[in-house]
């Protein structure tokens, strides 16, 4: 190309060929004219041949088009984006870019300015055809794409990344690293080496691997949330069963869409995490089964610290080797095979862990039942449809009879309006951008955030907790009133007695006094001021809807023994209620609870030393049967306004001592209060035998 003169250099250059339009850029570049007003349209004339050599993938255009735009010389507004982009490419896009050009101009034998999709999805299986490759099928579609278009989408898809190009648009976001999606990519790349042997494979899966590493997380951290709240739920409401086949399920679906790359570590890990899972479930084998259950046996263990201990057995060392299978998987291509093979693996590990969980929650039922539903479900589907359809029929028909279904339309068009108010106004107004704002991934990312400040602050409840004893606490009520009773007011005053009695806030005791009374404080019903909000028809239709009607009060009826007090006194009130209906099941109290200090050794009862308990509507059963003066046992935290007068504080619980037990159903009633500190550890010792069983178990007393 030396012997060439310039203006055969440049018609070179003018029919597309990189090297010479590198050439003449330098040419016009270095040699220029000598005049200062020509240098400046010179430079430009670089820029541009070098921007067409660089887009064809010449890696020298590339460097020269870098040191233009170090010096800022042949850069306009016009062309600073473009030249920005082009300089700043990696190796690896420069050499997908070459090879998609080449791609392309295979693919488009007559030179067209723009392809078909459909045409170029044709012309890909001539190709794969003549190669002896299989056809990768892509949405076709009637859109068309140039070779600027072509190239970008090439690029971004060898990463991962969704095509950003007006033409892609419309198809969707980029796919869920999927077996389908590996399928794809690895045919787009094996097309590409055959246009570009130099292509990086290697790289290319590491990018794919990296940019689709979104969803893997997203699963991660909310298979934390939920490891942690599985020995809180309830196992009676969960279909353990049912649930373990759906498990085993997407363990084989997670594992084949794995990457083909890594499928010798896969595999390994798998069989070895299955033969660990299957030598734990020996352990439910009945006694009798000796050998079978020696796979499980625990031959020693090895205290690591006080809370952590390493079981020595057949389960202990797959696991060992599962372990050294996921180093193994990470350390690949300098350690990125951590985001390329493991967490991607994970995601099939945890699958069957929680196989192996609820097959251990599971009951032998419970699996014949499993079986044979799906086996109903599967060959006697349509038989099923028809039954189903009928008793929904049927129920439909029955909730409506009976108001159910009303009530449920009802509750769901209350519950469904300040929600639809709220995202109407946020998103301007309009249906569908209500629809699409619920399915972006920012909710999701909102609600994990959410819940991982919760649990944040949740931890910091249960540190406080941490040294809370029962209510056992040596202080009497008598010490109390000698300290903070009528005899400080009297030396002290109130206000210094008060400042003094705060040493004692935080005592849990359990005292015994007598019962003076009970009286309602507070009364709390939600339907009811839902009720008065709306219009008068309207609220009669919901009163009687959701509530009781009064009885009828026929007065011969009610002069009978075997008429109820409660209905005989709603008869009582009838006449003066203003509506036929009422809804004070729905009525939640807070109760205040008078309580003496008992005669004790010859001393008097003073009602100065009196205190005021105030009790949760869960105690209304207990303190409504009371008769004043029963002697009662109550526990409480001395907290608040401690040494004024009439000092209250939150009952804990209440036992009556000398009630008739023929007119008290219940002696005593404990105010329902989670033990968040033993659910916390119960939690903490599950997720941590869930993620290292059986190599490592949690010794945690609880």
């Amino acid at each position: 190309e030396e012997d060439l003169s310039f203006e055969e250099m440049e018609e070179k250059a003018t029919s597309g060929d990189a090297r010479a339009q590198t050439s003449v850029s330098e040419h016009t570049y270095y040699l220029g004219l000598a005049e200062e007003k020509e240098a400046e349209l010179n430079n430009r004339l670089a820029v541009d041949w070098l921007v067409q050599a660089a887009k064809q993938g010449r890696k020298s255009a590339a460097r020269l088009l870098q040191r233009c735009w170090i010096q800022r010389k042949g850069i306009g507004e016009d062309n600073e984006e473009e030249v920005r982009r082009l300089s700043t490419e990696s190796r690896f896009e420069q050499t997908v870019r070459k090879a998609a050009m080449m791609m392309f101009r295979k693919l488009n034998p007559d030179r067209k300015e723009k392809m078909a999709v459909s045409e170029m999805m044709e012309n890909v299986g001539q190709v794969n055809a003549v190669h002896g490759t299989t056809h990768t099928h892509t949405p076709g579609s009637g859109q068309f794409v140039d070779l600027d278009d072509f190239v970008e989408i090439t690029k971004r898809y060898t990463q991962g990344m969704a095509p950003s190009t007006g033409s892609t648009q419309s198809q969707g976001p980029a796919q869920t690293c999927g077996e389908k999606a590996w399928e794809n990519f690895s045919a787009l790349t094996t097309l590409l080496t055959r246009f570009e042997p130099g292509l990086d494979v290697e790289q290319a899966e590491s990018n794919f691997g990296w940019n689709n590493l979104e969803p893997y997380l997203y699963f991660l951290i909310s298979v934390f949330f939920i490891v942690f709240s599985f020995p809180v739920a309830d196992k009676g409401w969960i279909p353990c069963s049912e649930l373990s086949t759906v498990a085993i399920l997407f363990t084989v679906v997670s594992y084949k869409s794995l990457s083909p790359s890594g499928a010798t570590y896969a595999k390994r890990a798998l069989i070895t995490e299955v033969a660990t899972s299957l030598c734990s479930l020996t352990s439910l084998l009945p006694q009798s089964a000796v050998l079978l259950r020696m796979l499980s046996h625990t031959f020693t263990t090895l205290p690591l610290g006080d809370s952590v201990v390493m079981k020595i057995s057949l389960p202990c060392l797959l696991d060992l080797y599962l372990y050294f299978l996921f180093f193994s998987m990470a350390k690949q291509r300098g350690f990125r095979g951590t985001y390329c093979f493991l967490v991607p693996y994970l995601v099939c590990f945890l699958w069957c862990e929680f196989s192996v969980v609820l097959l251990q929650n599971s009951s032998p039922v419970g699996l014949i039942r499993t079986c044979v539903g799906y086996f109903l479900f599967l060959f006697a589907l349509p038989v099923l449809a028809v039954g189903l359809a009928a008793m929904v029929l049927i129920q439909l028909v029955k909730w409506f009879l009976e108001l159910e279904l009303t009530k449920m339309i009802v509750t769901l068009a209350v519950c469904a309006v300040p929600v639809t108010l709220r995202l109407w106004t946020r998103f301007g107004l309009s249906l569908m951008d209500v629809f699409h704002s619920m399915s972006q991934r920012g909710a999701v990312k909102l609600i994990l955030c959410c819940v991982t400040m919760v649990m944040m602050f949740f931890w910091m409840y249960v540190y406080h907790s941490e040294g809370l004893q029962g209510y056992n606490s040596t202080l009497t009520w008598r010490q109390y009133g000698q300290l903070c009773g009528p005899p400080a007011w009297k030396v002290k005053g109130v206000a210094q007695t008060q400042i003094f009695c705060t040493h004692l806030d935080g005592h849990q005791v359990t005292w015994t006094g007598r019962f003076r009374q009970v009286r309602v404080a507070e009364t709390e019903n939600g339907a009811q001021s839902v009720i008065n909000l709306l219009p008068v028809f309207m609220g009669d239709w919901l009163r009687c809807l959701y509530g009781e009607t009064y009885p009828k009060c026929d007065p011969l009826r009610n002069n009978s023994t075997n008429t109820p007090d409660e209905e005989e006194e709603l008869c009582v009130i009838k006449a003066l209620a203003k509506h036929t209906c009422h809804v004070k099941r729905y009525d939640s109290y807070v109760l205040e609870v008078g309580v003496g200090m008992p005669e004790e050794d010859g001393i008097p009862e003073d009602r100065a030393r009196d205190i005021k308990l105030v009790a949760s509507h869960e105690f209304r059963q207990v303190l409504l049967r009371l008769q004043p003066g029963s002697l009662v046992e109550f526990s409480t935290t001395l907290e608040g306004r401690l040494g004024g007068q009439v000092p209250s504080f939150e009952l804990k619980a209440i036992y009556c001592l000398d009630c008739d037990s023929s007119l008290l159903t219940a002696a005593g009633q404990v105010k329902i209060e989670r033990d968040w500190r033993r659910t916390t550890l119960n939690s903490v010792k599950f997720a941590f035998d869930f993620f290292f069983s059986p190599f490592l178990s949690a010794r945690i007393d609880v």
